[in-house]
């Protein structure tokens, strides 16, 4: 029997988490901003009971990007972050988790421009937008801690 062995399952375990953890912010990104296209297309403004701001947000001329809201951008954002999550689930290939972190690092930059927008030029914050930072962040974060860990766990062979 292995000495390693008790350890190794708990590195398997804990980057199993991680990846879930990916999995849980794209998913979470992805019925946020699913949620705000739908009621873009709908005419409805959601209800805001944290921040009073999403009306004035969610109708700012930022809100659409050439002639496309920005939650549909930001919903096709998150279904990509979803679909590769799996794909890294079920594969567990470096370079998809790579690719996962670019668009991740992409997307918490859009991100902090766009709270920029919310607090300093259009002076609100909308709830939903704010869920969406954090679940960009989430994926971020947790995308780079997995990186971390599989570069590491290479280096010691």
């Amino acid at each position: 029997m292995n000495s390693n062995q008790p350890s190794n399952l708990r590195s398997i375990w804990q980057s199993k988490i991680l990846v879930a953890g990916l999995l849980v912010f794209a998913l979470i990104g992805f019925a946020d901003t699913a949620y705000l296209t739908a009621l873009h297309y709908m005419g409805e403004i959601p209800p805001c009971t944290l921040l009073e701001g999403c009306e004035i947000v969610l109708t700012s001329e930022y809100s659409i990007v050439l002639g496309v809201p920005l939650a549909l951008i930001g919903a096709l954002y998150y279904l990509a972050l979803v679909v590769m999550s799996v794909w890294y689930l079920d594969k567990g290939r470096r370079p998809t988790l790579l690719r996962i972190f670019q668009l991740s690092f992409l997307g918490f930059l859009i991100s902090m421009a766009l709270l920029y927008l919310q607090a300093f030029v259009i002076v609100a914050l909308c709830i939903y937008c704010l869920a969406s930072i954090f679940s960009t962040a989430g994926v971020y974060v947790v995308s780079y801690l997995l990186l971390r860990r599989i570069d590491g766990e290479a280096k010691k062979f």
